[in-house]
């Protein structure tokens, strides 16, 4: 650097100095004005003369309001938006707002309510319920909505209306409506070998229609049937630091990229479980068989059936300290000469498969996964509610055909611990850490 860059750098530094030094010379010479004219003037007069400091104030010199007048110009907004604050609260401790809208949200009998919700692929919102909508007894039909909204322009909303009896009390009904805008998906590509150098992201908005019917066949075993009509739209993502999954994965590479498309989904489930304690159980089982065809309605490219198979065991050791393992296996596979598009497809990554990987790290036709999870109380309310801290461990992987790909080498895995809250209704609160080979990942969850 030559000496007149040096000279013209120092020079610029010492204006940027006298000038920083001259602000903070003004302002302390104003505030101490302000300071010492507050103790003169309370000096002067006594405290209940409020007219005789009014008359003080009056009579400052001009100079002296000058030198007061950017102290004073600096004190404005704290104080206006302090005063602004405490007439607010004042109005609403008065009015009873807060009561008020507790009272009308939530109901002393237990019929209506409104919790916070939040989840990363949701966002943060609040879901309502209404019990006994249309009959009595209030458990013959129920009706709930949420909302949940995040950056980026991350949407949910959601309503059903279940237990309705059209025909016989045999077979209740459920109608849901779904909306869902997530705007940064991931997309690393498909199968197992997925890069995490490879990250893409993509917007994904799905709608949905759907009615549900049900029967127990007996006390532990029950049936379901789904007829739905959804749609699904793939565009460029709104994450500015990574490409867009469009432009790296065209369709013709990756069935379902940049496209939209519209299905009628036919599915069924039969499904058993015995627990000790519904809510959040330390014996027994869980046991899911799903199935389910996909048909594009406006078109020809997209077509898919799908089996899946889903099991818990719940093992109590001692002092409500319980083991949890569970087993997953999904399969998809095309109809005909068609494809399954890659948000429908398996996947590993969400907090219900391997903790600690981005979700939608690894996907495919076909998903296998095991995970355990040692649980302890730390506090107990009577086995009414509580809070347990879990440690767990999950493996598992995605393959084109699990017949004829599937290698324990291609597993991945994910350890880490946590805490739960809960409730008799289930599961309330969670928060975990997942630690995997492409490093943390931190898990919040709100029902």
């Amino acid at each position: 650097m030559t000496l007149e860059k040096i000279f013209n750098t120092r020079r610029m530094q010492i204006s940027t100095l006298r000038i920083v030094s001259a602000i903070i010379i003004t302002l302390t010479i104003s505030f101490s004005i302000v300071i010492a004219d507050d103790n003169r003037i309370t000096d002067d007069i006594s405290s209940d003369s409020l007219l005789s400091r009014r008359d003080a104030i009056k009579h400052r010199s001009t100079s002296e309001e000058i030198a007061y007048f950017p102290g004073r110009l600096l004190f404005l907004p704290p104080k206006y938006f302090l005063k602004g604050v405490g007439k607010t609260a004042a109005y609403i401790d008065d009015q009873k707002i807060i009561q008020k809208v507790d009272d009308f949200l939530n109901s002393d009998d237990g019929r209506r309510g409104a919790q916070p919700v939040y989840s990363a692929r949701k966002g943060a919102g609040m879901s309502f319920y209404q019990n006994g909508l249309f009959y009595t007894p209030s458990t013959m039909n129920h009706l709930f909505v949420e909302a949940a909204l995040w950056e980026q322009q991350k949407q949910y909303y959601f309503a059903s209306l279940d237990n309705v009896f059209i025909i016989r009390n045999d077979f209740p009904l459920k109608f849901s409506v779904k909306y869902h805008k997530l705007p940064e998906e991931r997309f690393f590509g498909l199968g197992s070998d997925a890069k995490l150098t490879d990250e893409t992201d993509y917007t994904i908005e799905q709608s949905e229609i759907a009615v549900n019917v049900s029967s127990d066949i007996s006390a532990d075993i029950a049936l379901h049937g789904t007829l739905s009509f959804g749609t699904n739209s793939i565009t460029a993502g709104m994450e500015k630091e990574l490409p867009n999954t469009v432009d790296v994965f065209p369709a013709d590479s990756v069935a379902g990229v940049g496209t939209e498309a519209a299905f009628v989904i036919f599915g069924g489930c039969v499904s058993s479980s015995e627990l000790n304690r519904p809510g959040n159980p330390t014996q027994g089982y869980e046991l899911s068989l799903a199935s389910s065809v996909k048909l594009q309605t406006d078109g020809d490219e997209y077509s898919d059936w799908k089996i899946s198979v889903d099991g818990t065991r719940y093992v109590h050791l001692f002092f409500n300290r319980l083991f949890a393992f569970r087993a997953m296996c999904e399969i998809h596979r095309p109809i005909g000469s068609t494809e399954v598009p890659f948000y429908y497809m398996s996947e590993i990554g969400r907090e219900e498969t391997i903790r600690g990987f981005e979700r939608g790290r690894f996907i495919d036709n076909d998903m296998v996964m095991l995970s355990a999870e040692y649980r302890y109380p730390i506090w107990n309310n009577w086995n009414e509610s509580g809070f347990d801290f879990f440690l767990f461990a999950d493996a598992g992987q995605v393959a084109g055909n699990l017949f004829t790909d599937f290698s324990p080498s291609d597993f991945s895995e994910g350890v880490g611990f946590g805490i739960r809250a809960w409730t008799l209704e289930g599961l309330a609160a969670r928060l975990a850490a997942g630690k995997s080979d492409d490093g943390w990942r931190i898990y919040l969850g709100v029902n």
